[in-house]
């Protein structure tokens, strides 16, 4: 017995959760215990240790008895943890005879039950679509979501995918770009290298030339030394022939004369 109703353990109740007008409370195993609804539903959602039957009432705004009779058939269905019994000073559910009940009452009593069971069918047919109904719009909302997902997901791959592929045309262009201007580089040291060795081998062929103008000159300087010598060695034999000329022409002279004079002496 407890003044402060609580659910039956964890083990046994494992959530309440409401649906449309109805409290489902399922077990620990995952079956379907009850739904409540109505007052039963009220005076569930109270007993959480902290409210006395009297609070329940209170905050119901309704009697104390009929509170204990919702607490006595929800201990009875296993749903709470003990039996709940009001404070000393409050005042217990007053427990009446059952009336004697003609049979008139007690068949205009079976049609207004079979009426009322027949609108609880009916009441329940309708929830029953009506969650149905629920359900499916549920079952749709989440196959959107899960192709919303899907789809967002598909674009961020499609994205990641073509910023990847960017990135990976940058980085070729940029290694292109680098082997350019390294080849660029490697042109321009060649050009470098060709004109100075171009200039080099200029130079070689004008000390060349210079060399072999100076040469020239020397080797013409020693022809015409040459030159001159043989001329003035060519006028010296000539003057001496024309001395050994002029010599044998004196004697040839003196000769005839020495003859002729001989002839006059003869």
């Amino acid at each position: 017995m407890s003044q402060y109703p609580l659910p039956a353990p964890a083990g046994h109740i494992a959530t309440a959760m409401a649906s449309g007008g109805w409290l489902a409370i399922t077990g620990g195993d995952g079956r379907l215990l009850a739904r409540l609804e109505g007052e039963l539903a009220d005076v569930f959602r109270l007993c959480d240790g902290a409210h006395a039957p009297a609070q329940i009432a209170a905050r119901l705004g309704s009697g104390i008895e009929p509170v204990c009779r919702a607490l006595d058939r929800l201990f009875d269905a296993g749903l709470l943890a003990a039996r709940a019994v009001p404070p000393a000073g409050e005042e217990a559910p007053l427990l009446r005879p059952a009336p004697t009940i003609s049979p008139a009452c007690r068949s205009r009593r079976s049609r207004r039950l079979g009426a009322t069971a027949e609108r609880d069918a009916k009441g329940d047919a309708q929830r029953r679509q009506q969650e149905q109904r629920t359900k499916a719009a549920e079952v749709d909302r989440e196959r959107d979501r899960r192709i919303s997902e899907r789809d967002e997901k598909s674009d961020a791959q499609r994205r990641e995918k073509a910023q990847e592929e960017d990135r990976k045309r940058d980085a070729q262009t940029e290694r292109q770009r680098a082997v350019q201007e390294q080849q660029a580089k490697r042109d321009a040291a060649a050009e470098a290298q060709r004109r100075e060795k171009a200039q080099e081998e200029e130079k070689k062929r004008d000390t060349q030339r210079e060399r072999l103008a100076a040469q020239q000159e020397q080797q013409a300087k020693r022809d015409a030394a040459a030159e001159a010598q043989r001329q003035a060695m060519a006028k010296e034999q000539q003057a001496k022939r024309d001395q050994a000329t002029q010599a044998r022409a004196g004697t040839e002279q003196r000769r005839k004369k020495a003859m002729e004079s001989k002839k006059k002496t003869a």
